[in-house]
Parts: C-alpha cells; sequence; structure tokens
C-alpha cells in the first residue's frame, strides 16, 4: 500500500477559522483581488471570514497526527485525470509539512466496485476521512460503504444527485454557476434574457439555477431555446432571431464543439458580442473557446483565476506537464484535511466539522459546504477580451458574511 508523508515545499492557501496573533497584513501578490493576505513572517493566509480585515493564521503548532485517505482513478479509463490529481495532493502535502500527516492513495480504477474495495481498504488502515472518488458512480458507492464504518467523505463529482448524509464534494457545481449569472446580469441591469441551451443534465441545472435566481431578481426569462447538439444549430438561432426585440442578453450553458457552431450561427444572425451580451459558464474557461475570436466580448462564471494561475505554474514546474483542470480539488481536500485533522482531536472527522458555516478558501476561491452536501463557492465573472485572453469584470466574493 502507497503511503504518502510530507516534503517541506512552500506555502498553504487553505485554512479553517482559528483566531490566534493578529499580524499586520499586505496584499498578497498572487491574489490582487485580497482573498488572501501576507503576515509578517511572509505567510500567506486567509483574511478573516467575518470582518475580511483580521486574520486567522494557520496553527502550525497543532499538528495533525492521523491517515486520510484519497480514493481516485490511478489505473483505467480516467488514470490520467487521477494521476494528476494525486500529484496535486502531494503537493498539498509538500505545502502542509506535516509529519505527523498521513495521506494513503488507493486505486478505485475507476469503478464502483473498486471504489466499495477501496473504502474497505481505508477503514482497514483506520484513516479519519475519505477523500474522493471521482467518478459519481463511485462516490456512490463509496458513501454507501463509508457508512458502515462512520467515515464522511469529500468527494469530487458534479453530480449533486450523490450527495447527502455522509458525502459532500468540492466538486465546482452547475448550480451555483446559475445563480452567480444571474446576480452578474442583475448587477449589468440586464431586465430581460433568453436562454439557448441543449438538452443534457448539467445545462438544464445551470438553467434551472439561473431561472430561480432571475425571478427573485426581476429578470424576465422571454424564451428558452433548446437545441440538439447533432442538429443544425443555425434553426434555433434562426426562431432566436424572430424574437430579436423580446430580450437583452443570451444566456448559453453550451460547451465546444457546439459553441463553436453556435457563435458562428449567432453572428450570422447579427447577434455578435457587440450587440447582444453572451453570458455563460465554466464552460467557456477553455482553451478551445477562449481562443475563438468570435467569442471576445463573452462573459462566464468561474472561479478566480490568481491562486489557480499559481498553483498550476508550480505543478508544471515539478511534474513537467500541465494539470488536468480537476487537479486543484485534490490540492484543496488534502490540505482542508490536514486543516480539519488539526482542530479535531483523536476522534473521525464530524459532519460538522466539514459544514463550517465560515467556509474555507483553496485555490478556487472560497467554498463552504452545505447540509445538502454542495460546495457553495464564491465564483467571479470573466469576461473574454482577445484570443485566449480574460479579464476579470465581477469579482469573486471574499467572505460568505453578507
Amino acid at each position: 500500500m502507497l503511503r504518502i508523508h510530507f516534503v517541506a515545499f512552500a506555502l498553504l492557501f487553505i485554512s479553517s477559522c482559528v483566531p490566534n496573533m493578529q499580524p499586520t497584513p499586505k496584499q498578497s501578490p498572487f491574489d490582487p483581488y485580497s482573498q488572501t493576505v501576507i503576515d509578517n513572517n511572509g505567510q500567506m493566509i486567509p483574511v478573516d471570514q467575518n470582518t475580511q480585515t483580521k486574520i486567522n493564521p494557520i496553527q502550525t503548532v497543532q499538528s495533525a497526527n492521523g491517515k486520510v485517505a484519497i480514493l481516485l482513478p490511478l489505473s483505467g479509463q480516467h488514470e490520467k485525470i487521477g494521476q494528476s490529481m494525486l500529484n496535486a495532493a502531494q503537493m498539498a502535502l509538500f505545502d502542509v509539512n506535516d509529519p505527523t500527516f498521513e495521506l494513503i492513495p488507493i486505486d478505485t480504477k475507476g469503478t464502483a466496485q473498486g471504489a466499495t474495495l477501496a473504502v474497505n481498504e481505508a477503514a482497514r488502515q483506520n484513516v479519519k476521512l475519505i477523500l474522493g472518488p471521482l467518478l459519481s458512480q463511485s462516490v456512490q458507492a463509496a458513501g454507501n460503504a463509508a457508512r458502515r464504518y462512520n467515515l464522511n467523505i469529500i468527494g469530487f463529482t458534479t453530480d449533486s444527485n450523490t450527495l447527502g448524509g455522509n458525502i459532500v464534494t468540492l466538486g465546482i457545481l452547475p448550480h451555483d454557476q446559475g445563480a452567480r449569472m444571474a446576480q452578474f446580469a442583475h448587477k449589468s441591469n440586464i431586465k430581460r434574457v433568453a436562454i439557448i441551451t441543449p438538452n443534457n443534465a448539467y445545462a438544464n441545472t445551470v438553467t434551472t439555477a439561473f431561472e430561480q435566481s432571475a425571478r427573485s431578481l426581476g429578470i424576465q426569462v422571454t424564451t428558452r431555446v433548446p437545441f440538439n447538439t447533432h442538429a443544425d444549430i443555425n434553426i434555433p438561432v434562426q426562431k432566436l432571431a424572430t424574437m430579436r426585440d423580446q430580450f437583452d442578453a443570451l444566456i448559453m450553458p453550451v460547451s465546444n464543439p457546439s459553441m463553436a457552431r453556435l457563435a458562428e450561427a449567432l453572428n450570422n444572425q447579427q447577434f455578435g458580442t457587440s450587440t447582444t451580451p453572451w453570458i455563460g459558464t465554466g464552460l467557456w474557461d477553455d482553451a478551445s473557446i477562449k481562443q475563438n475570436r468570435l467569442m471576445s466580448g463573452a462573459f462566464f462564471t468561474a472561479p478566480s483565476p490568481q491562486l489557480r494561475n499559481n498553483f498550476e505554474s508550480k505543478y508544471r514546474s515539478i511534474y513537467a506537464e500541465t494539470p488536468q483542470r480537476l487537479a486543484s480539488l485534490a490540492y484543496d481536500a488534502t490540505a482542508l484535511s490536514v486543516v480539519l485533522l488539526r482542530n479535531n482531536g483523536a476522534g473521525l472527522i464530524s459532519r460538522n466539522a466539514i459544514l463550517n458555516p465560515n467556509g474555507f478558501a483553496g485555490i478556487d476561491g472560497i467554498f463552504r459546504f452545505t447540509s445538502n452536501g454542495r460546495a457553495e463557492r464564491g465564483l467571479a465573472i470573466h469576461r473574454i477580451t482577445g484570443v485566449n485572453r480574460t479579464v476579470i469584470t465581477d469579482r469573486a466574493p471574499t467572505s460568505f458574511m453578507q
């Protein structure tokens, strides 16, 4: 059984609320939006969640004293993603630098059966918490198995149907993105929108969340145009053209290759970004979309990139390759598990500890777990300004306290 211990390295970007001393902060060079500060000793730490001015430093004098398992697809179809996430988890260990913490990677083989066997092995190793698995069916199977051992799971799935009970997820869920899109539309004084969407679970979740938030903000969804990703995209766009005076912006939870065809069809009907605001989701945080000149001027919701860019740069310097997009979740989960262990004492990590309402600060911004198991995140609004270039037009929140 492979065990991973610490190796000293650099910084920890995540913390729970453990007040101690109050050093004088200065702004972090890695985060111009002040989501973190640097104390007098040069340590990067998150701002206080309540006042956003005081500091809650990581108590490095307190040891984690425990084992945590991380369940990943280290073989099979999703091996590449699993290995990248394991690499990121090891980076977190380097940054934490705690010799009392032990991370136990276990291969799920990307299957539900493999996840069940992995949980049994983790329990045999007397772990206090399980991180992962990645895939929806594996998370569900792992959760069922973990209940026999009173173990909680912090998974990486984006399927909210698997959550609840002893399962929460760090996955960046479509529900938050839909709500954030509505907030941005409201802030931009957009009163009427049209939704053009493929018929899939992700898009349906995004648009439902958008519509729920939009109603409360006084935004009217004047039309919803579904399309088949394998059919002629010009047909739904032509339908939109007959209603062009009925909406002020377009909501589009669409990924490539469909988005490339949709962008061209919209421009052919004079619905370019210069005349009609396009608002999308984190699906647009993708090089193949940001490189499309027709996407210049489009808005999308996603985590702030500052800390992630730093993480990716460090990852490339260590492993000589670019991390998979989900790798940052494994980093945050590993760092979070150390914080939870340090504050936990001798027992298993409890659900109440995981559901800290003040939340935590990680590579992809602030997050906290809700009672239904979702990760509520503070998301930013990005604007594509050129080929593979973006700027933040609406900053991510730095606290859950309003």
